[in-house]
């Protein structure tokens, strides 16, 4: 087997060539989720992924550019889990401001819902915004908007 010593020195070696990229994990873990950063390398690599992983990276390598490449943007980029099966797949911080992206298909369903109420209850600062395939925008409540996601990337 691999070392843990060389297994972090290929995950690094791994980004700095722009194949993955590592993001911290918050919440109860402590950690690093894992995504690839080329949508030609999922299509080659990630034959196993299934099809709401491969929807949640396609969102994260779009949205991470454009948030990671803008000119003096401090921005934070994080996964929060938590022990009870919650995930919010990344979120960003910006000074005060938490911003957490739930790729759905379709409408939200009561388990990201859930994970939505989770993630604000933890972040006072919080907002949710669920990124679906439908063509649908519209306010849920006064901190979690659904958006489409042909909006939210070529709008």
């Amino acid at each position: 087997g691999i070392t843990p010593i060389t297994q972090k020195r290929l995950l690094y070696g791994l980004e700095a060539v722009f194949i993955l990229r590592s993001i911290p994990l918050e919440g109860d873990y402590a950690g690093s989720a894992h995504f690839f950063e080329d949508q030609a390398e999922v299509v080659m690599l990630a034959q196993g992924l299934g099809e709401e992983q491969q929807w949640a990276g396609l969102i994260l390598r779009n949205v991470r550019e454009q948030a990671h490449y803008r000119v003096g943007g401090n921005i934070g980029i994080f996964q929060y889990r938590t022990r009870a099966g919650v995930v919010v797949p990344y979120a960003f911080r910006t000074g005060e401001s938490t911003l957490g992206f739930i790729p759905v298909r379709g409408a939200p369903s009561r388990a990201t819902m859930a994970a939505a109420h989770s993630f604000l209850r933890r972040y006072a600062n919080g907002k949710v915004l669920f990124v679906t395939d439908a063509n649908e925008t519209r306010v849920v409540d006064e901190r979690t908007l659904l958006m489409s996601a042909s909006r939210l990337l070529f709008a």
